[in-house]
């Protein structure tokens, strides 16, 4: 529908689609009627001329045998007395003019064998001449249609006349009709739009009617005097939401002055932890040179006292107990090293020296180191493929190489006599050091807790083997530095599998 016509009012539509019906059905009925006495009188005016062309067919025919066009000619002159005739004439067998009225128009006679044809020029009419059972000749007459455009003015004058008195007869009733019609509802919408505007939820519609339309303004009547019930309701409500809000508005800002206090004493608490971490960092950092300083001490003497470098020590358990106590410092100065590793990562102090590498490099290196051990405890060691380990990684070597001593120690350590330890190599889709063994495995409910700081799982198998639990957290600290992730997997006595995963990024074109 139109935008204008969504704007009219209530009364101006009903009119106008009264008026529009009435009109419509006016004028369906006038064309009708139209066409119908159109087709009326040409059907009279072929009728009438044919009858006339008849009548001169029969007394021509006598005129065609005997060849007499005078006679012919005077039978034709008695269309003088016909004005709606224009010309005639009388054609042989052959098509030949034998005698003729008035003047044919230019543009020839249409082909017409027998009967009635309308074009622009009139109605031409045929007649055969018959004589004796044989065509003689034949009468063709061309009728004005002066008279049948003379009726269709004076048809279109009265349907004119007609519309216009339904136009004004459509007017007046649609008129009479909306005052009973569109009165009460224009009444409604008063009242609607004086409660909407002034909220005057006590103002009531008066029924004018008895019919749907009034039954309509009741139910209206009825809803705003639930309405206006509701919103005395309401305003109830709304006070006692007021007062709830008041209180409410209080009890959130005393919480908010405790919670200011609260996040005050919460910042002094951070600022005391992050000094009590700073200095556990010095501290740790000085006890470890403090430490480290003559923990070297011993094992540079210990060492010189195993190898008799300055003679003999007089008993072969003496030079046992050098070494032992060569081992133990060593083993302690890893520990130092181990924590003093993970302080500085829990802080952030930890930088990677990155340069590019040989993996086979650094896996020969952790073997290298635990390689005493595994000849102690017979252990199959399985070395990566041929060629697989020809890798360039780049990385912070000293880092990854104590990543692979710390699982390689772990592997052996915990890998009974005669067992098996392998490291294999994979580069695909970034780069994988799988490094599995037979040995006691790890429960599938501790997996979790040994990736933790100082975290060692307690059971009949471990309690027999020393060690800090700081290894593999360390480990996997370090490889999320390198961008990549350590892979454990496991199961209690069969076995354990750690997987070291670098992305693609840090692989090189280079071997």
């Amino acid at each position: 529908m139109p935008g204008w016509v969504s704007n009219l009012s209530l009364r101006a539509k009903f009119i106008a689609a009264t008026m529009l019906v009435g009109t419509v059905a006016t004028a369906f009925a006038t064309i009708g009627f139209l066409l119908y006495a159109n087709g009326a009188t040409r059907s009279g005016m072929v009728r009438e001329i044919t009858a006339l062309a008849q009548v001169l067919a029969e007394n021509t025919g006598a005129a065609l045998v005997f060849n007499d066009p005078v006679a012919a000619t005077q039978t034709l002159s008695a269309l003088r007395g016909r004005t709606d005739v224009v010309a005639g004439r009388l054609v042989g067998p052959e098509g030949e003019s034998f005698a003729r009225f008035g003047t044919m128009p230019g543009g020839g006679v249409p082909a017409l064998s027998a009967g009635a044809r309308f074009d622009e020029r009139g109605l031409w009419v045929r007649q055969p001449v018959w004589l004796n059972g044989e065509v003689v000749g034949a009468v063709e007459l061309l009728a004005s249609l002066r008279v049948l455009r003379e009726e269709r003015n004076a048809l279109l004058a009265i349907a004119g006349v007609i519309a216009l008195l339904s136009t004004i007869i459509a007017f007046a009733l649609s008129s009479m009709l909306q005052r009973t019609l569109v009165r009460p509802i224009m009444h409604l919408a008063g009242v609607m739009n004086q409660v909407s505007t002034d909220r005057a939820y006590g103002r009531r519609a008066d029924r004018q009617t008895n019919d749907e339309l009034g039954d309509l303004i009741t139910g209206f009547n009825d809803m705003l005097g639930q309405i206006e019930a509701q919103h005395g309701e309401l305003e109830m409500y709304r006070a006692q939401l007021e007062r709830l809000v008041v209180e409410r508005t209080a009890q959130l800002q005393e919480s908010n002055d405790r919670l200011e206090a609260t996040v005050a004493d919460l910042r002094t608490s951070k600022a005391e932890l992050e000094a009590a971490n700073r200095f556990k960092s010095e501290f740790l950092a000085n006890m470890s040179h403090e430490l480290r300083t003559p923990l070297n001490a011993i094992i540079g003497f210990s060492e010189i006292m195993a190898d008799r470098i300055y003679g003999p020590l007089g008993d072969a358990r003496y030079e046992e107990y050098a070494r032992d106590i060569g081992q133990s410092a060593e083993h302690l100065v890893g520990i130092i090293g181990d924590i003093l590793d993970m302080t500085r990562m829990e802080s952030g102090q930890l930088a990677l020296r990155e340069e590019a590498v040989d993996v086979g490099s650094l896996i020969d290196d952790a073997l290298r180191i635990v390689r005493p051990l595994v000849r102690a405890k017979e252990i199959d060691l399985q070395r990566p493929a041929p060629g697989s380990a020809a890798v360039t990684l780049r990385c912070d070597p000293m880092r990854v190489r104590q990543v692979l001593i710390n699982l390689l120690s772990n592997a052996v350590k915990f890998t009974e006599a005669r067992g098996r330890v392998s490291v294999a190599v994979q580069a695909d889709d970034g780069l994988r050091v799988t490094i599995a063994d037979t040995g006691i495995g790890i429960a599938e409910a501790d997996l979790g807790r040994v990736l933790t700081p100082f975290a060692q799982v307690e059971n009949a198998f471990s309690r027999r083997y020393q060690g800090t639990g700081l290894g593999l957290s360390l480990s996997k600290t370090l490889m999320e530095h390198h961008g990549g992730r350590l892979e454990l997997t496991s199961r209690l006595g069969e076995g354990t599998s750690v997987v070291l995963w670098f992305p693609t990024s840090r692989l090189s074109a280079e071997g």
